[in-house]
């Protein structure tokens, strides 16, 4: 069965269309639920993302990976205020935070944190 689109249909779609598409999307969900389950594993072991922080000359910066165990991967690098450069982060963990040193103090102004964890096994 085919989803109906509204847009390609022109008009509303009646009660029915509407029924057959979640019907639809239920089916194909079932058909892959094991799929499902290898991504929904995969992704709670891989975190990665942004973050804004101001200095003013620190050169030290915590912030919380969300893992629930050390991770066994991390990689981290920020950008000057400039956002022209990206420099590496020297990085410990704990349980429950990811630790940045900068080898000179972070620039002082807002710059711009990129961040990934991974757990391997």
């Amino acid at each position: 069965m085919a989803i109906t689109y509204r847009l390609e249909k022109g008009s509303k779609l009646t009660i029915q269309e509407g029924d057959d598409n979640f019907r639809d999307l239920d089916e194909r969900a079932a058909e892959n639920a094991d799929n499902i389950a290898l991504i929904e594993l995969a992704a709670s072991k891989i975190k990665f993302g942004t973050q804004t922080a101001s200095f003013g000359g620190d050169s030290v910066y915590s912030f919380p990976h969300g893992m629930g165990q050390i991770p066994d991967y991390v990689q981290v690098c920020y950008s000057d205020p400039s956002f022209g450069n990206l420099y590496e982060a020297r990085v410990t963990l704990d349980s429950s935070n990811v630790n940045i040193e900068s080898d000179n103090d972070f620039p002082a102004g807002v710059i711009k944190i990129y961040w990934e964890t991974r757990i391997l096994s």
